[in-house]
């Protein structure tokens, strides 16, 4: 028995929820305690302990900092720094530049930007001076692998935008000889997503889109794994986050950036694209009854920058997203009403489905878990693909 309940009705229902965030038993592989805690914030206190951001915190940063400057002398740029216009990643390119580094802004343009998004992206550039390099992928050839993800009927439609940013930047690190990649992610502000929310690697885009595209990829940076290996194993490039080792206040991040820079808010968690905003806010709430915000929140929660109060009134509030947005998306991806009905109702399918490099992560685990020890693969890269069951 569970020493302290914590349930919600849900249709009609009796569920479990996290005393502590806002994961509860609807949440795939959310396992819930005697104590009324769930794994994925037993996993977020473990991350804590692993990477603090306290003293600590700052003398990990100065040593990362010293060892990406001299791996970077005599060059133009000592990292790379994907930018997409988020509070995350401008918040970031500042943090560096402001720190010594020598950064050069990569931003993987899909061809979905919002004119809030360019506006941030440039005008953090142009007031620190910092190089962007605009990695533009085809457009036509990129909208023929969304439509064939939506075709698909999985629920991650928006996978070919993470491993595009990845692999982009990959590819210019090695032309530039670069050994950092510098990553915006805080796992303090966006959360542990579950895997079968967001399933993204090379194999899986290019098994869905072989299976329902009809271009042939040209200009889009798939991240296979012999380019991964080749990266990461000979190139030594390796992919840190600064982020975890700081105290990083969103609220206060995003004031910090509108008064230093003119930074706008975008309104929500990544709408500074409008194809993910679509994803988000339309997509997987109509098709699939996944709110992401559940997955933002808790995180806020966790790391005391939001009570659970506050968060579940603030899930009471729609998020909507504009007719125009949903239009363009049919338009664009050249779908008819009748056509984009049929996709909203097609039964859903998973990621196991496809053919993906899991098998391979999983078999390989102890691979990746030195990996991830050498800063060469994100840890939480290796929590979330390298085990078929968390818990």
């Amino acid at each position: 028995m569970f020493l302290q309940i914590n349930q919600i009705k849900m249709k009609g229902a009796l569920i479990m929820q996290c005393k502590r965030c806002l994961y509860d038993e609807t949440i795939p592989d959310c396992v819930i305690n005697e104590e009324g805690i769930c794994n994925y914030c037993i996993r977020h206190d473990k991350l804590e302990k692993e990477y603090p951001n306290d003293e600590t915190g700052t003398k990990v940063l100065d040593e990362l900092f010293a060892r990406i400057k001299y791996h970077g002398k005599g060059k133009k740029y000592d990292c790379i720094v994907g930018i997409s216009g988020g509070c995350d990643s401008s918040y970031l390119l500042d943090f560096v530049y402001q720190n010594g580094l020598r950064p050069l802004a990569v931003h993987f343009n899909n061809g979905w930007d919002t004119e809030i998004g360019k506006h941030n992206i440039t005008a953090i550039c142009s007031k620190l001076g910092i190089d962007l390099l605009d990695y533009k992928v085809n457009v036509i050839e990129y909208n023929d692998i969304l439509r064939a993800f939506m075709l698909s009927g999985v629920v991650d439609i928006d996978a070919a935008a993470d491993i595009g940013m990845i692999a982009a930047m990959y590819k210019i690190a090695h032309d530039n000889k670069i050994k950092y990649i510098v990553e915006g992610h805080s796992f303090r502000t966006e959360g542990i997503q579950p895997l079968s929310w967001a399933y993204v690697d090379g194999k899986y885009i290019y098994d869905v889109h072989k299976k329902y595209g009809t271009i042939k990829m040209k200009t889009y940076p798939n991240l296979w794994m012999h380019k991964f290996i080749q990266w990461t194993c000979i190139d030594k490039i390796k992919r840190v986050r600064p982020l975890y080792h700081i105290d990083y206040n969103k609220k206060a991040a995003k004031a910090y950036l509108q008064e230093e820079y003119g930074w706008t808010d975008y309104g929500g968690h990544h709408c500074e694209n409008d194809f993910t905003k679509f994803n988000y806010s339309f997509f997987l709430r109509t098709k699939v009854d996944i709110n992401e915000r559940v997955n933002e929140y808790s995180a806020l929660i966790r790391s005391h920058q939001m009570d659970k109060k506050t968060a579940l009134e603030l899930l009471q509030t729609g998020v909507t997203c504009p007719h125009e947005l949903v239009e363009r998306v049919k338009e664009e991806l050249r779908f008819t009403d009748a056509d984009f009905d049929i996709i909203m109702h097609q039964p859903l399918k998973t990621y196991h489905e496809f053919k993906t490099y899991q098998p391979f992560f999983v078999k390989t685990r102890l691979l990746w878990y030195v990996l991830y020890k050498l800063d060469i693969a994100p840890k939480s890269f290796y929590l979330k693909y390298c085990f078929y069951n968390f818990a």
